[in-house]
C-alpha cells in the first residue's frame, strides 16, 4: 500500500496534463480496490475471508417468508442497500452460493462454507438469508442449518443474538425456527448446559422442543422423566420421545416401556400423549398390531377419552375393514365398531351391507346399521329408504323407517 501512494505522490507532484491525472486517478483506485478487497469464497463454500460484514437485514424463518411490509425493511429496489463499509466480496460470494439452482449441491455449499466462517459471521450470514428471502427466493433450509450449526458451535452467543435482534416485521415461525434448532444442537453437544438454560426462565415452546428433539437423540428415557415432571409436554415433544424409542428397539421397546410408566409417577395427560404417538406409529404399519395393543388396555382411563379407539379402527378398517369389525366385537368398543363401518361404508358400500345383512345377530349390528343409512340419508336419500325397507329385521327396518320420516 505505501508503494501505491508513493507512486501518486511522485505522479502528482509534476505538471501533468487533466487527461493524465484522470487516467492516474483510476489506476490508483483500481490498484487500491484491488489489495483491499476480501477474498470471496469459492464456488465450493470455501472462504478465506477473515471477518464478515453485516450485508443487509436480518435472516427469515424455515420457509423463508416475512409477513410485515414496512418499508424500513427495504430499499427501492426491495431490500436494504449495503453499506460501503460492508464487504461486497463476502457478500457476493453468499449471494453466489444462494443463486445455485441444485438444491443439494447449494446446501452443501451453504454448509462447507459455515463450517470455515468464524462464529462472529454467522450475524452476517443471518442478514444475506434476510435479503434473499425478500427478493423472493427460498432459503428455508439455509436458515435451519445456520441455526444447527450456531447452537452446536456457540449457543450462547447464538441465544444472545436472538435476544437483541428486532424480529419485527418477521414471521413468527422464523423465530422459533431459530431457537429450536439452536437448542436441538446444543442439548446434543451440552446437555446440561441446555437444560439449564431451559430451566432458568426460557422455557418456551420452541426451547422445549429443541430441547427433546436433542435429549431424545440420546436418552430418550431420561427425556421423558423429564418431561413428565415438568409438565411442559405437547405432540411434538411425546413424538420426539416415541420416535426416538422405536428407532433404537422397535415397537416392541415402545410397548415394553409404556407398560412401566407409573400412573403415580406421569400424569394422565402426559400418559395419553405417549400413547397416542404410540397409536400412531402402529397404526401406520401394522393397524391389526395397534388393535391388539388397544384391547390389552382396554378399561384403563386415559385410553377412554383418548381418540385412540376410534383412529386404530379407522386405520384398521381402511386396510382390512371385516377383520376390523370382528376386532370391534371381541373387544366389546361400540366406538371401534361405529368407526369402522362408517370407513367401510365410505369405501366399500355393497360389501358393508352385505356384511350387516349376514350378521343380523351381532352385537353391534344397531350401531353399524345406522351408520349405513346416515352415510345413504347423505348421499342418496331415496336409497336409503329402499335399503331400510330390505332388513330382514323387522325391529330394526321399523326404527329405520322412522327415523328416516322424522329427518
Amino acid at each position: 500500500m505505501n508503494q501505491i501512494h508513493e507512486t501518486a505522490e511522485r505522479l502528482t507532484s509534476r505538471r501533468l496534463a487533466p487527461f493524465t491525472l484522470l487516467a492516474t486517478g483510476i489506476l490508483i483506485g483500481f490498484l487500491s480496490g484491488y489489495y483491499l478487497a476480501p477474498h470471496a469464497i469459492d464456488r465450493d463454500g470455501g472462504t478465506s475471508h477473515p471477518r464478515g460484514a453485516v450485508a443487509s437485514d436480518a435472516g427469515e424463518n424455515s420457509r423463508g417468508r416475512r409477513i410485515s411490509d414496512s418499508q424500513g425493511d427495504k430499499s427501492p429496489n426491495g431490500s436494504r442497500s449495503i453499506s460501503k463499509a460492508e464487504s461486497r466480496g463476502f457478500a457476493e460470494s453468499v449471494r453466489a452460493i444462494f443463486r445455485e439452482t441444485s438444491e443439494e449441491r447449494r446446501l452443501a455449499m451453504f454448509e462447507k462454507m459455515l463450517d470455515k466462517l468464524s462464529v462472529e459471521q454467522y450475524a452476517d450470514v443471518v442478514a444475506l438469508v434476510r435479503e434473499n428471502d425478500l427478493r423472493g427466493s427460498d432459503t428455508g433450509y439455509e436458515w435451519s442449518k445456520l441455526w444447527s450449526s450456531w447452537g452446536r458451535r456457540d449457543p450462547a452467543a447464538a441465544f444472545e443474538f436472538i435476544k437483541n435482534q428486532d424480529w419485527s416485521g418477521w414471521d413468527p415461525i422464523a423465530l422459533e425456527e431459530a431457537k429450536s434448532r439452536a437448542l436441538t444442537t446444543w442439548s446434543q453437544g451440552d446437555l446440561e448446559q441446555a437444560r439449564r438454560f431451559v430451566e432458568g426462565g426460557n422455557a418456551e415452546r420452541p426451547t422445549v422442543y429443541g430441547l427433546m428433539r436433542g435429549w431424545s437423540d440420546t436418552d430418550p428415557y431420561e427425556a421423558a422423566k423429564w418431561l413428565s415432571k415438568s409438565g411442559l409436554g405437547m405432540a411434538e415433544d411425546y413424538k420426539a420421545v416415541v420416535e426416538a424409542i422405536s428407532r433404537k428397539g422397535g415397537t416392541e421397546s415402545l410397548e415394553s416401556w409404556f407398560s412401566t410408566l407409573d400412573q403415580n409417577e406421569i400424569s394422565a395427560r402426559d400418559k395419553n400423549g405417549f400413547a397416542q404417538e404410540i397409536a400412531h406409529v402402529k397404526q401406520e404399519y401394522e393397524p391389526e398390531k395397534a388393535a391388539a395393543w388397544v384391547e390389552q388396555h382396554s378399561g384403563e382411563a386415559w385410553l377412554e377419552d383418548s381418540g385412540i379407539v376410534q383412529s386404530t379402527a379407522r386405520a384398521f378398517a381402511s386396510r382390512d375393514p371385516e377383520g376390523a369389525m370382528k376386532w370391534a366385537e371381541k373387544a366389546g368398543l361400540e366406538s371401534a365398531a361405529t368407526t369402522a363401518m362408517g370407513t367401510w361404508v365410505q369405501q366399500d358400500l355393497p360389501a358393508a351391507s352385505a356384511w350387516l345383512s349376514e350378521n343380523s345377530q351381532n352385537p353391534v349390528y344397531a350401531q353399524s346399521a345406522d351408520m349405513v343409512l346416515s352415510y345413504l340419508q347423505h348421499h342418496d336419500p331415496a336409497a336409503a329408504k329402499t335399503w331400510a325397507e330390505s332388513l330382514p329385521n323387522q325391529a330394526m327396518r321399523n326404527r329405520m323407517l322412522d327415523q328416516l320420516q322424522n329427518k
